[in-house]
């Protein structure tokens, strides 16, 4: 996801840095850039890349410092990248999970920003070459980025922050971080698992009774959880959450066992992942 949006945010006239831990990514960036791929018209961004081991020379400078690493590498790369802001810059957790204090913790609650992201699926096949494969969002009138403040307040940061990212995508301000990332939370709970049990993919699990009752009681589940928290949860998908019993779902009398012919993994892509949000 870092890829993509900071080869965007590059082609804008932004000065853009990626830290990667990658080196073979890093290495094909400053030889020849990096190919940004459909469903928009194919480019190739210029930006500039370090390796990990490079960034300790980064200058204190920097406006704004994205994360977009896996939520197990927040607690170093966080710090990592607070550590090279100006004196108003603020750490971006574009991630998925709940990160957002973890870098407020490291990076101090006044310099982090929040930023859910949703309905884009991007792929990092191979160093220097990054693919989106789902329609953009904005096409259809949907957001996919939403900047928050932790206390809720429409800053000027953030107005800035979703116009950066305009270029990418639909952005918007949000002055209800926490209930945005709630629900991001619920549309994540009741997918992943189910696929990582099954062995299934999403449109197999849909395609089945039983798998959509699954799915639909976990998303409800996590709905009742994030409401009783006090969150403001705004619509999973297409759906409001309402708080109450989980619907009643009719389920096949076949018992839920078919497994995928589809080998899991890395073999199901060829090597490739996925990066989806």
């Amino acid at each position: 996801m870092g890829s993509y949006i900071g080869s965007f945010l590059s082609r804008a006239g932004h000065d853009v840095t990626f830290v990667d831990p990658w080196a073979e990514q890093v290495d094909a960036i400053n030889a020849r850039g990096i190919a940004v791929t459909r469903p928009h018209d194919p480019f190739t961004a210029r930006p500039k890349a370090v390796h990990l081991h490079e960034a300790a020379r980064l200058p204190a400078d920097f406006d704004i410092a994205i994360v977009t690493m896996k939520s197990y590498d927040t607690a170093w790369a966080a710090p990592l990248a607070a550590r090279h802001l100006g004196p108003r810059g603020y750490v971006v957790s574009a991630q998925n999970c709940w990160n957002d204090p973890v870098v407020a913790a490291m990076a101090g609650a006044d310099r982090a920003v929040g930023l859910v992201m949703s309905k884009i699926g991007v792929a990092l096949w191979k160093p220097g070459e990054v693919e989106r494969g789902a329609e953009r969002g904005s096409s259809s009138g949907h957001d996919v980025f939403r900047a928050g403040e932790h206390d809720g307040r429409i800053s000027a940061r953030v107005k800035e922050l979703a116009e950066m990212l305009s270029v990418v995508d639909g952005a918007q301000a949000t002055d209800n971080l926490w209930g945005e990332r709630w629900s991001k939370l619920c549309s994540n709970a009741m997918g992943n698992p189910v696929q990582a049990m099954s062995g299934l993919g999403t449109a197999e699990i849909m395609a089945m009774p039983s798998g959509r009752a699954v799915s639909i009681r976990l998303a409800a589940e996590s709905a009742r959880v994030g409401l009783a928290l006090g969150f403001r949860v705004p619509k999973i998908g297409a759906f409001p959450p309402r708080p109450g019993r989980a619907p009643i779902v009719p389920t096949s009398t076949r018992s839920w066992t078919r497994r995928s012919r589809r080998p899991s993994g890395r073999a199901a892509t060829g090597g490739r992942r996925w990066a989806r949000t």
